[in-house]
């Protein structure tokens, strides 16, 4: 059995559309467990009131199971809260802003049961607005270069040259499927980084732990209903989660380096090249963000582990 955990936080749009295209699946044995991440009244009624009409009420009432938090838990607490609430033997951590292919699932799970060697994988994921753009197709973590989590073809055209599986480093938190018996191994969701940086934290903790078989699988594929931008989220955490994941993981040499590269990118991030000047609040609020990080890392590096291994079966 496969279990889909979804988030909706305030994005009712998004969710809907998300979970209409989950219902025209050829795949049929997944559950749905929605957390509905401390959305506004307005969003939440929406939402329920959608839920029971004739559209999707049988889906509604056979598959999904809402959980409600009384606190925005962000991307990892609430993915592991939806992980906890699960039953299926095989995990997908799946934005509510993707729509799917009708063979989406079936495509996946058939791969993960005829390999029976790969512990996570994902599929391609392009752009909704531009269906032959890819979004991203995995990462690489590169721990000498600015970008340390780096995705891969993001940007270019899907010319579908690409057939066979390919490794990866990490698989992005969109679409990511990872067997219950590896979350048992080595924990669920790292719960300091709040967004960002905590599926690559994920894949990597699995790697040292010697489950290396991380793949995206470029036959497959989704897509992502976003726009490159720098979202007011996008600079108050990027930073701040790449600072935590290398006080985990990193020698001290190697995070200075890290912190030196950061920095770097930081200002070039922040040029405004369209009005000649700088921006300002995304200089101010990555920085912060990347102190923050710092700080959290410290304390996480001189923490005993926690990985919230307990309650799952």
């Amino acid at each position: 059995m496969l279990s889909i955990i979804i988030l909706n936080h305030n994005d009712t749009y998004h969710t809907i559309n998300c979970l209409k295209s989950l219902h025209k699946q050829s795949y049929k044995n997944f559950e749905v467990i929605l957390i509905e991440n401390a959305s506004e009244l307005f969003y939440k009624k929406n939402l329920e009131v959608f839920l029971k009409t004739n559209e999707l009420n049988d889906f509604f009432q056979n598959k999904i199971k809402i959980i409600y938090s009384n606190k925005n838990l962000g991307f990892q607490g609430g993915s592991n809260l939806g992980i906890k609430n699960s039953k299926g033997d095989l995990i997908l951590l799946l934005n509510n802003d993707t729509i799917h292919e009708t063979t989406f699932l079936e495509d996946m799970v058939n791969f993960f049961e005829k390999n029976q060697c790969i512990h996570i994988a994902q599929p391609k994921i392009c752009f909704f607005f531009n269906k032959n753009l890819i979004w991203q197709n995995g990462g690489k973590i590169k721990k000498y270069s600015f970008n340390l989590f780096t995705p891969i073809d993001c940007g270019k055209v899907d010319n579908g040259i690409l057939k066979k599986p390919f490794k990866i480093d990490y698989a992005i938190g969109c679409a990511l499927f990872i067997r219950r018996s590896i979350l048992k191994k080595i924990g669920l969701l790292e719960d300091i980084y709040f967004m960002y940086g905590d599926d690559s934290d994920l894949c990597y903790r699995a790697t040292l732990k010697g489950y290396k078989n991380i793949f995206c699988i470029p036959k497959v594929k989704i897509y992502h209903n976003t726009k490159p931008k720098f979202s007011k989220l996008f600079k108050k955490y990027y930073f701040r989660s790449r600072m935590i994941f290398c006080f985990k993981f990193f020698s001290l040499p190697l995070i200075i380096w890290q912190f030196l590269m950061q920095f770097i990118q930081l200002i070039i991030y922040s040029q405004d090249l369209k009005k000649f000047k700088i921006d300002y609040d995304f200089f101010f609020s990555s920085i912060k963000g990347l102190l923050e990080g710092i700080k959290l890392g410290i304390r996480r590096r001189i923490q005993k582990s926690n990985q919230n291994i307990s309650n799952l079966s």
